[in-house]
């Protein structure tokens, strides 16, 4: 979570201290979005299986696998595999100066 500067005043207007807080977390519009087509895509029965990572908004991150991922371990293993190799054609395609 990024910090914000809190600048407290007197009542005369001049600065008295200022403290860092914390502030709130904003929403990745694509990631609500994107997540939202795939709880629609489960809700009308035609995304059947997920195996996913998310990372948190603390650095921490979270992987499952449900419904026919989950059943069929190979074949999720496969996706994530595919899934893999994008990802590392977009690190490929990053500058040096970009985050890794």
């Amino acid at each position: 979570m990024a910090k914000a500067a809190s600048v407290r005043r007197t009542r005369a207007g001049n600065v008295s201290h200022l403290c860092l807080v914390r502030a709130e977390p904003q929403p990745n519009n694509e990631l609500v979005r994107v997540t939202m087509l795939l709880a629609r895509l489960a809700a009308e029965g035609r995304l059947q299986g997920i195996s996913f990572a998310g990372e948190m908004g603390d650095g921490t991150f979270i992987t499952d696998t449900v419904g026919t991922c989950h059943q069929r371990p190979t074949f999720a293993l496969g996706m994530v595999s595919y899934l893999a190799d994008e990802i590392r054609g977009i690190q490929h395609r990053m500058g040096p100066a970009d985050p890794r």
